[in-house]
Parts: C-alpha cells; sequence; structure tokens
C-alpha cells in the first residue's frame, strides 16, 4: 500500500466515506448471505478502486506519498498465518480463499482497508459511521414497528453489537464536550435513537436464545486445545474454514446430552478461541501483536475504551465480518489520528520499472477480477437454485449445476447438487415400473451416476468432514436394492463418518438402518443398541431396535422398547399414535 498518495487531494476519501456509510445498511437478496458476503464484496469491488487510483495518480505524479507505521506490516501478519495455515492444514484450500468470515480474502482486504484508511486519513469517518448507524436504527425500530424481524446487518446479535459500540462513542463524546450546547442536543438524538434500536436488538437476542444455542465457551475451548494434540496443528491449526471437522473429533458424549446435539458447528462462541482452532498458536500470536501495537498508539482515553470495546467483542462473541470490519476499522483510525510520519519518494530516474511494475499490477487486479466474479456469479445461481428446488426441480438443477461449474471447489454446491440428482430420479421412479419408458430408466441411471459422481467429488475435496461422508452414505443408502453393493459401500461411507464423528448416534442409526433393510438383524440391533447408549432419550433409537427385536422374534424385548419409545414422545403426536397402535400389535405375539 505504500504507493498510495494523498487521497483528500484526488477524492479517493469519497471511496472511502462510501464503504463506510453503505457498509451497516448494505445487503442484497441475491445470494444465500445477502449481508456478510455482499459487505465483502462492497470492500473488495471500492478497496480494489481506491488501490487502481493510487496506481495511475503515481504514474501520473511520479512520486509515492505514504504515511509510515508498523500496523501497515503487523496487519499483513495475520493474512500471512491465514495463508500458512491454508497450505498446510487446510483439506479444501479453494473454498478456505473465498469462506466467509475468516478466509483468505475477508482477512487480506479487511487488512488491507485498514491500511487504506492510515493513507487516506479521514477527517470525517466517524461522523459519517455515526450518521450510517443512525439509518441502521431507524431500519431496526420500524422493521419492530411493523412486526418485521429484519436488520441489514444480518443477525440482531451484531446489530446490538455494533450499535452499542457508537452508543460508548456518544457517551465519550457527550462526556467530552458537555458545553456546546448545538453539539450536546445532537449527540442526546443520536444517543436516544441508538439505544431503542439497541434494546430492540439485545430483546430478540435475548428472546430467541442466540448465544445459548451456540457452543458453550468451555467446549469452544476444549475444541481449540485440542490442536495442540500435535506440532503442525498446534502451530497452523486446523486449517482454514475446517472448524466442523475439529469439533465433530474433539466433541464428547456429554455433547449429546444438549438441545443441540445433532448440529455440527463450523463456529465456536468466540472468534479469538476460532482462531486458535483454525489458524493455530501461530495466527494468534500475530494477532495479539496487531492488538499490542493499536493500544500503544491510543494516546487518548477515549481511543482505549473504543478500542477494548471491540477486542472485547473478539474474545465473547462467535466469528463475524461484521465485528471484524468494526476491528479492523476501529484499528485503521486510531493509527490515522497518531500517524504523523510522511514519506515521499520520487521515482523519474526508476519510472520504466514503475510503469511494467504497475502494467504487472493492472493485470494482476483483472486475473483477480474475474476470479471475484466467478465466485459472485456461482452464488446467484446457487441460492436461485435452493430456491427453485421446491418448485422446479429442472430450473434448480440448471443453477446448482452453473454454480458447480463456475466454482467447483465449493463442497456445499456439489452437495445439494448429488442431492438434486437423487431427487430427480426419484421423481421418475414413482412414476411406476410399469410406466417407465427406456428414455426415462436411462435418465434414472444416469442421474444416479451423476449423483455418486458429485458426492465422491465432495470427498477428494474435503475427507476430513464427517458429514461429506454422511451425505455419500446416504447416496449410496438411496440405491440399496437398485445397484448391486450399494449397501456395503453404504455402509463402509458411515464407518468413515464415525471415524470423523465418534460420538455421532445418528450416523450409528443410519449404518443400523443399512443392515436392517438387507435383514442382518444382529448388526442392526449391535449399533442401535451404541446409538441409545450415545443417547438414551432418543425415540428413533429405541423405535428401531425395538423393530429388531421384533425381527428377531424377541417380542418382550421389542414391547419394551417401543415403551420407551412411547415415554420419549410427545403425547398425541402423530408418532406417538403410530408407536401406540404398534405397541398394541407387539404385545398380541407375548403369550
Amino acid at each position: 500500500m505504500n504507493w498510495l498518495v494523498d487521497g483528500r487531494i484526488g477524492g479517493m476519501n469519497t471511496f472511502l466515506y462510501g464503504i463506510l456509510f453503505l457498509f451497516p445498511i448494505f445487503f442484497l437478496p441475491i445470494t444465500q448471505d445477502a449481508f456478510a458476503f455482499q459487505k465483502l464484496y462492497l470492500i473488495i469491488v471500492v478497496t480494489t478502486i481506491i488501490i487502481a487510483i493510487g496506481m495511475i495518480r503515481v504514474l501520473v505524479t511520479k512520486k509515492i506519498m505514504w504515511n509510515a507505521s508498523i500496523i501497515s506490516f503487523s496487519s499483513f501478519l495475520i493474512f500471512l498465518s491465514s495463508l500458512a495455515s491454508t497450505l498446510v492444514s487446510s483439506p479444501n484450500k479453494i473454498q478456505a480463499i473465498f469462506t466467509v468470515p475468516s478466509g483468505l480474502t475477508a482477512i487480506f482486504f479487511l487488512a488491507t482497508w485498514s491500511v487504506v484508511i492510515i493513507q487516506l486519513r479521514p477527517s470525517k469517518a466517524w461522523m459519517v459511521m455515526k450518521i450510517s448507524t443512525l439509518f441502521l436504527s431507524i431500519i431496526v425500530i420500524v422493521s419492530f414497528l411493523f412486526h418485521i424481524s429484519f436488520s441489514p446487518l444480518g443477525t440482531y446479535l451484531e446489530t446490538g453489537i455494533f450499535i452499542g459500540f457508537f452508543v460508548l462513542c456518544v457517551v465519550c463524546e457527550l462526556i467530552q464536550s458537555p458545553y456546546v450546547k448545538r453539539k450536546t442536543l445532537v449527540s442526546i438524538a443520536f444517543l436516544i435513537i441508538y439505544s431503542i434500536a439497541g434494546v430492540i436488538s439485545i430483546q430478540f437476542v435475548l428472546k430467541n436464545k442466540v448465544m445459548s444455542s451456540l457452543p458453550s465457551y468451555r467446549m469452544s475451548f476444549d475444541i481449540a486445545r485440542a490442536t495442540l494434540a500435535q506440532p503442525s496443528t498446534a502451530i497452523f491449526g486446523t486449517g482454514v474454514d475446517n472448524y466442523s471437522s475439529i469439533f465433530t473429533r474433539s466433541k464428547t458424549s456429554s455433547y449429546n446430552t444438549t438441545p443441540f446435539w445433532d448440529i455440527t458447528f463450523a463456529h465456536g462462541r468466540s472468534f479469538i478461541l476460532d482462531m486458535w482452532a483454525e489458524i493455530g498458536l501461530f495466527g494468534v500470536v500475530f494477532f495479539m501483536l496487531f492488538i499490542i501495537v493499536v493500544y500503544y498508539h491510543c494516546t487518548r482515553f477515549t481511543t482505549k475504551m473504543f478500542f477494548t470495546y471491540v477486542v472485547l467483542i473478539l474474545f465473547l462473541f462467535p466469528s463475524s465480518f461484521v465485528l471484524l470490519f468494526l476491528f479492523f476499522t476501529c484499528a485503521g483510525l486510531i493509527i490515522e489520528m497518531n500517524c504523523h510520519v510522511r514519506k515521499k519518494v520520487m521515482v523519474e530516474t526508476n519510472f520504466p520499472i514503475v510503469i511494467i511494475g504497475g502494467l504487472f499490477s493492472f493485470l494482476f487486479i483483472l486475473f483477480i477480477s474475474y476470479i471475484f466474479v466467478r465466485v459472485y456469479r456461482a452464488e446467484y445461481h446457487y441460492s436461485y437454485g435452493l430456491v427453485s428446488v421446491n418448485n422446479r426441480v429442472d430450473e434448480a438443477y440448471r443453477h446448482l449445476q452453473k454454480a458447480v461449474a463456475l466454482n467447483p471447489y465449493t463442497e456445499s454446491y456439489r452437495i445439494r447438487l448429488s442431492q438434486l440428482y437423487f431427487l430427480i430420479a426419484d421423481v421418475r421412479a414413482k412414476k411406476g415400473q410399469e410406466k417407465l419408458s427406456k428414455n426415462d430408466t436411462h435418465l434414472i441411471a444416469q442421474a444416479l451416476e451423476f449423483g455418486l459422481t458429485q458426492a465422491k467429488a465432495v470427498i477428494r475435496l474435503n475427507p476430513e468432514k464427517a458429514m461429506n461422508w454422511e451425505n455419500l452414505g446416504d447416496i449410496y443408502g438411496f440405491i440399496v436394492g437398485t445397484v448391486n453393493g450399494a449397501d456395503v459401500w453404504a455402509i463402509a461411507s458411515y464407518q468413515r463418518a464415525i471415524q470423523l464423528d465418534p460420538v455421532s448416534p445418528r450416523l450409528r442409526l443410519k449404518i443400523g438402518g443399512m443392515y436392517y433393510k438387507t435383514s442382518k438383524y444382529e448388526e442392526a440391533r449391535n449399533y442401535f443398541q451404541q446409538a441409545i447408549e450415545l443417547k438414551s432419550d432418543w425415540s428413533n433409537a429405541h423405535y428401531n431396535l425395538a423393530h429388531v427385536f421384533f425381527q428377531e422374534k424377541k417380542y418382550q424385548e421389542a414391547v419394551n422398547e417401543l415403551e420407551k419409545t412411547g415415554a420419549l414422545l410427545v403425547p398425541d403426536s402423530a408418532e406417538f399414535q403410530k408407536t401406540t397402535k404398534e405397541l398394541v400389535e407387539f404385545k398380541k405375539y407375548i403369550q
């Protein structure tokens, strides 16, 4: 970034102010993630424009001017630690580049963003952000009055934290300037609106128990600590975008007693603990170094309070692109206020080298822009594919296939496409065997083959995720009875998933189901009993075990398991009525 010249001369601050104003309220509902993903691309586009303008001005003026600061180096150390973790540990390295919020793209452009702030030195940044947050607060209040659960920041947790930062800013402003009447009245008005929106956000967070629906701090710490088991993961972590892998390997059977036992989390409760788990101690050390550098530049009590607030939220709350943006923006503005060393270099004598460097830089920007456009288009098609899947299967197929073609490295695209192929085959097969033409039979076989191809491709992208192997097992399970050996492959896939998720009762139930389907009742019973050992209050496991006992003519044991099933079900529910009816039938076999 050392080639950026004074932004106040060339109007580059206009673009910077544009990001600061638009960020809290910008969203586009044309991708699966209408908020964080869109905000990331807003920063990518505008930051790239600022960089391109800076390069052009260097060529025109033949001089380079920059504000010297150690943060320009320390911020990119965080990116380098993410890069090292991706190269060493991440199984799916391409997906790790584009994942939000902690992927390489997000970290790089946020680090670049903080350096851009230091170079352009925007004098009205805080005011622009306060006005933007005012608009955000009004949107939240209006949505609440019309009984609409909506915030352009994405979640109410992020909204409450973001608005809380500016509540702190205004309070500090009032304490510092209590005698400027006009300024005081405006600040009080801002504070009232902020506070109302903040209370609304906190109410939604508490009402929906957002924090309690995440892994506990203790569990998040234990998962991060599990990386210390091996030197490579201790230093580089388990890999960017690979949190779910270490989560499934490290959770204990006690997790099955929680309401979220069947959920595999992609993030823990604390950003810092997530960073430790994914990027390792290498990244944590550099991140703490960055924090120390910023604190060193906090010469005012108010800036220390602001930065302490954003540091605490990263320690106490989950990974979020919004919170990372607030962190890097606050860091950049603090350094900018205390950066007084400005350097200038004339490049007339080395101008041909500068031109060649600029040309290569522009070509690189064009190449990267092409990649980002493909990724964005893939997200667009994936989003519309999900919307269409319940209405028009052919439309969903077209969009999902396009998403995979544009970005073949995203696992969720291929998982959805593999499931859609089998949905297509199932729809055609339900026409009835007597109505199936040769063309239908061919299309069904082709859909099954393509579905398996996509499911296997997901495994190649990341063989460390249990859910990828589970998906492959589900696909094989669909064709049991149609393709010879499908049950064997399904069981093998589920067993591989169990190695990666050793305390999952759901996977035991699925393997037991495969054995039950092929009349191997002893093996089925063993796996159903394992599922019950892992989660004794799961009605499905008791129900399936009851039917195994019935097939083995152990009628008393079957009745006992059905009674346990009924005790775990909601009275008068459809499942309870079905179980009660079967219980009556089973009792007839007891002499």
